[in-house]
């Protein structure tokens, strides 16, 4: 009587053991996403809490739309990209800073080295999270990990309401500058950007 065993193609063996890469690359992702998720949400709460704190809870603005950069942060808001409040992480004899400045300016180069005393090298955006407490996109200017120190460039002085971010890539924060410089307990301006052209 003839044996009746079936032998499977070795290209189902790969096929299954591509799936099950696929299965593994898939549940890997997925559990990034939560990660970044989690994370984001604390960022939020860490911003709301932070601005109850000074009676300022309901600035925070949840927006359904991307504000990662300043061109959809002010289309998102309806106002001019110069009113959105962009947090630069910069580095500074190895040490995060942030600096904020209008949205349409940029660094001043000279300036920014007869200030700092070095040239301009930003954080890199794998350690943003680490040594700020936000990730790229979304840096609020404060409720950081301490340690970090914040500057304002002068050419926000020229908006009456300006928007920071509020710690995601879709929030932000309605403030006077007055109150800015209250909340990241900046006690002058500093001049070290110009209008980009």
């Amino acid at each position: 009587m003839p044996s009746c065993t079936r032998t499977w193609p070795s290209c189902v063996g790969v096929n299954l053991r591509m799936q099950a890469g696929l299965w593994h690359n898939e549940r890997a992702e997925g559990k990034a996403k939560l990660e970044r998720k989690f994370m984001e949400n604390m960022a939020q709460l860490r911003v709301q809490q932070y601005l109850a704190a000074y009676g300022l809870g309901a600035r925070y603005l949840d927006l359904t739309v991307s504000s990662a950069t300043v061109a959809e942060a002010a289309q998102a808001l309806n106002c001019t990209p110069g009113q959105i409040a962009k947090t630069l992480s910069l580095l500074v004899a190895g040490k995060p800073i942030l600096l904020v400045t209008a949205g349409d300016t940029k660094l001043d180069n000279h300036k920014y080295k007869q200030y700092f005393h070095c040239k301009a090298q930003m954080c890199p955006r794998e350690n943003l999270t680490q040594w700020v407490g936000f990730s790229a996109g979304g840096v609020c200017p404060f409720a950081l990990q301490s340690g970090v120190t914040v500057y304002i460039d002068k050419s926000l002085t020229r908006f009456d309401l300006i928007y920071p971010a509020g710690g995601t890539a879709h929030s932000a924060v309605r403030l006077t500058l007055a109150e800015l410089m209250m909340l990241t307990q900046v006690k002058e301006l500093i001049d070290v950007c110009k209008l980009a052209a």
